[in-house]
Order: structure tokens, then sequence, then C-alpha cells
């Protein structure tokens, strides 16, 4: 992996022997209304199908129409009331004639607007359908990531990990973005990654660390963000991400790891099944034969087929996990061993064994390798650069660019 120099306030500054870049923790403003200059968003959904709504802006904002960036109205200071529908137009305290979408810009970072009593940073916008209420959340990358992580990681992690992870993270949310069509009225739903806005960023100060000092650092693959995963332990080896998840994409290859190869056998588990349980979730009449498709470098496992000697059921890794369990089918690095009507399965590790591997990136730190040499050991063949804004993002500008 080929470190560049990453380019921050305007300076370059090297990347070795550090990741990290020592700043201030502070937000940018994440919107202006000519949407010309405003960094890395993500449009989040937060509610479709609402009759009311409850807005409030703390502190400055404007008012914009958001299919021409028309600004409607500044205001000086905070502002709270219920968005309702009107046929003559939408009104929040005071009507708005002949505007049925309105976006609530901020002026400057100390600005937070609120929708049901959640704090958000970043723009709302809400488009009224027939009396009916679309609420988007456009939010600035940093800000997204320190809301959807900090719920995940609540236990004690090594900060040189977590900043490696910060980068996996965004690498992989600039990848989503990116592939997204420019008109698209949101990237996310809410309710599928977690997001809970500004007040779940509070929640861990070592992650808010590694978010901010890490900003904009994203790793590249073949010159374009990549979907970047991690996993909890792989058990001294790691599958690419295409293979696993089966997925025609570009990705870095697997690895083995040596440190945590020698901490194999104590992270094995092992549980037992019958032939019909297995045969329940293929919904077969019964199973008479057993094979495991696997990734040829790592041995991990992405898919089994199951058979009854005439028909066959070809079932996903995380489907199989599911319909198992976590904490039964722990990974996908196992073997099988049928005797009779039982069926075990033996295994190591915890996760889909792809990307960074929390576990071996953890061993690493605790001999001070830093997360730029932890991210160049799980992501051979990339490059760790500084990109403040999305290839895509500023193509949506014109009129109507939401509504198609």
């Amino acid at each position: 992996m080929k470190v560049k120099t990453l380019l921050c306030a305007g300076l370059l500054i090297a990347a070795s022997p550090a990741l990290y870049i020592p700043s201030s923790f502070a937000y940018e403003i994440p919107m202006d209304v000519s949407q010309k200059h405003k960094p890395a968003t993500v449009r989040v959904l937060l509610a479709e199908n609402k009759e009311s709504l409850l807005l409030e802006a703390k502190g400055k904002y404007q008012l914009c129409n958001p299919l021409n960036n028309f600004v409607i109205s500044n205001g000086t200071f905070s502002k709270k009331d219920r968005v309702i529908h009107e046929k003559a137009g939408i009104k929040w305290g005071e009507r708005i004639p002949g505007t049925f979408h309105i976006r609530v810009v901020p002026v400057d970072s100390d600005t937070t607007i609120l929708v049901n009593g959640i704090q958000y940073r970043g723009c709302v916008e809400i488009y009224d359908r027939d009396g009916r209420f679309t609420v988007i959340n456009e939010v600035d990358a940093e800000s997204y990531l320190r809301s959807t992580l900090a719920p995940e990681f609540t236990k004690e992690v090594d900060q040189e990990v977590l900043n490696a992870l910060a980068v996996v993270a965004r690498t992989n949310l600039y990848n989503m973005v990116s592939k997204k069509p420019a008109n698209q009225l949101y990237h996310v739903k809410a309710q599928d990654v977690d997001y809970k806005g500004h007040g779940a960023t509070l929640q861990n100060v070592a992650l808010e660390d590694a978010i901010s000092s890490t900003r904009h650092a994203i790793l590249t693959f073949q010159n374009a963000p990549f979907a970047a995963t991690w996993t909890e332990n792989s058990a001294g080896k790691t599958a690419d991400y295409a293979s696993i998840f089966r997925k025609n994409v570009a990705s870095p290859s697997g690895v083995e790891i040596p440190l945590a190869e020698s901490d194999r056998q104590k992270l094995g588990w092992s549980f037992t099944v019958t032939r019909d349980q297995l045969a329940h979730i293929a919904d077969l009449h019964k199973i008479s034969k057993i094979s495991l498709f696997s990734e040829k470098n790592s041995g991990k496992v992405y898919a089994v087929k199951l058979s009854d000697g005439t028909n066959s059921q070809d079932i996903d890794f995380f489907a199989l996990q599911k319909a198992l369990g976590e904490q039964k089918l722990k990974s996908n690095d196992f073997t099988l061993e049928v005797k009779g009507e039982a069926v075990t399965f033996k295994g190591y590790g915890q996760g889909h064994g792809t990307g960074l591997c929390l576990y071996s990136a953890g061993l690493m730190a605790k001999q001070g390798q830093d997360a730029a040499k932890i991210l160049a050991t799980f992501f051979p063949g990339t490059k760790l650069e500084k990109l403040r804004v999305i290839s895509n993002q500023n193509k949506a500008s014109k009129s109507g660019q939401y509504l198609k």
C-alpha cells in the first residue's frame, strides 16, 4: 500500500509514520444554499408518510426550496413549530404559498435542527405529497459516521484500531454514496443503519477522536473507494469481499496474519444440529448430501448446498447464519462433520472474515503498529488519501433533482 501525502487545511502533511493529523474537533457546515462547496454528505431518510411534524431550528438558518435552491427566508433566531399541509402550500408557523417542499439549511456549524425532538446535524428537507410528509436529513459524512459507529463500539478499543476503523467506515460510505444515482432522493434509511442523529455522537470519546483526527481520509483501490468492511475475528486469515459477498466488484485480496494465526486454536467453536433441522431451513424433505462452497485462498465459506437426492438448495453464509443464529454459527471459517443424523459445525473466529480484522488489528497495535500500517496489512494494493468530496455529489444540483 502506497501512502500518499494528505491534504489538510491547505497544507501538505506527510501521512507517515502516523495516519492521523491532530486537529481540534469541529463541525463543518454540511450544506450551503448553492450546493457548490459542500463536503461529502449522506442523505438519510428519517420518516415518510407522516401527517404532521414538529420542526425546530436551533440557531441561524435559511429556508429554501430544494427544487431550485431559491431562498425563501432567513432565520436570524431559533424557530419551533409544527409543519402542516395546506392546499395553498406548506405551513411552518407561517404559510409558504405555492411551496410544498422546504429545506432548512444551517447558516453556521452551531446550528442544529430537531425533528420530533431528535437533534440532527446538517440540513433537513421536508417533501409534502398530498398531506403526507417525507423527511430527509442531509448530513456531512463525518457526523454520519459518529452517529452510526458510536452504538457499535461501546467497549474499549485501542486508539490506533479505532483510527483504522474510521478510515474503513468512511471508505465504505464514500463507495456507497458514489454508486447511487445522483438524483436519488436518499441514500439510506435511518432504521437500516441505526442512525439516531446528533445525540448518538456523544457516546464514545475515543471514537470521536478517531473520526475527527482522520477527517476525510479514505482508502482507494484502482483509484476509487470500494466496499470496505471489518470483522470481529478472522482467526488469522481474511478473504476478499467480492468472493464472500458474491459481488462483481473490485476489492483487495484477503491476507494472512501470522500474529493472529498463532491464536487460531484458542478461537475455536463447534455446535451440532440434525439433518432434519437443515432440511427445514432449506425447505427440503430430507438431507442426503451437504457441500460447502469456499473462497480458494482463505477457505472461508460463502455458501452451502443442501440436497435431498432430487432437489437441492444453495444457501449463502449470511442466510444460513441468520437461520442457525449468530451465537452458534459464529463465522464462515468452518468445516462440517456428518455422523448419522448429526451434523457438527467446527469453526474459528467470529464474523464474515473480510476486510479489517479487529482482533488481529488489536494485536498489531499492542506491538506498536499504527493505523496506517494496520490498513496496509489488511487492504493490500490500496492508497490512503484525503478526499473532502464524493465525486458524483455535485452533479445533482439542477431543478427537480430529487423528484424524478
